[in-house]
């Protein structure tokens, strides 16, 4: 709820969530992301703490910036955090872990389903001018357009270090099983 007002706030998780509750939230449409769009942007640092989430559900197939944080601005951080059997779909800029990315992402995990039309990833959909450092995704990748990747969707000059994925990548064109 306070994510346009998280720059040089700090949030730690202290222990494992089982989400699995979010498939019934908002009338179906599941968990809302965590910074929404061009406006309201995630701009802390949140620790994940080498802890896990669970089961996160999110089904907004005409939103646009979807991922349990659906924008992570520049000076934003999400670290050490890993996402379990994750159900995300979304339209564009879809990924399990951040719909859009130009922010650091380091130690970060997902696993699950990832599905859109353009720019979906298993961790990220779109990353531009951020970083990626120890990223992992293991999960089913659908985009039904462009931009379909396993670790990210579309990447526009971020950095990857030592990032890798696994998991089945289709799409209709411009598909990578890492980018």
């Amino acid at each position: 709820d306070n994510a346009g007002s998280s720059s040089g706030k700090y949030y730690t998780v202290q222990n494992d969530i089982d989400a699995s509750a979010t498939a019934g939230w908002n009338s179906g449409a599941g968990f809302s992301p965590i910074g929404t769009n061009g406006i309201v942007q995630f701009m802390g640092s949140f620790d994940g703490n080498g802890k896990v989430i669970s089961g996160l559900f999110i089904s907004r197939t005409n939103q646009n910036f979807v991922g349990l944080f659906g924008y992570v601005r520049g000076d934003g951080v999400v670290k050490n955090l890993g996402l379990t059997g994750a159900t995300v779909s979304g339209k564009f800029s879809v990924g399990g872990l951040v719909g859009r990315n130009g922010g650091t992402l380091s130690g970060c995990s997902a696993s699950g389903t990832v599905s859109g039309n353009q720019a979906v990833g298993g961790l990220v959909g779109y990353t531009y001018g951020g970083r990626l450092i120890g990223c992992r995704a293991g999960c089913a990748v659908t985009g039904t357009d462009v931009y379909v990747g396993g670790l990210v969707g579309e990447n526009d000059g971020d950095a990857l270090t030592n990032c890798y994925a696994t998991g089945a990548v289709s799409g209709s064109n411009i598909v990578g099983g890492l980018v």
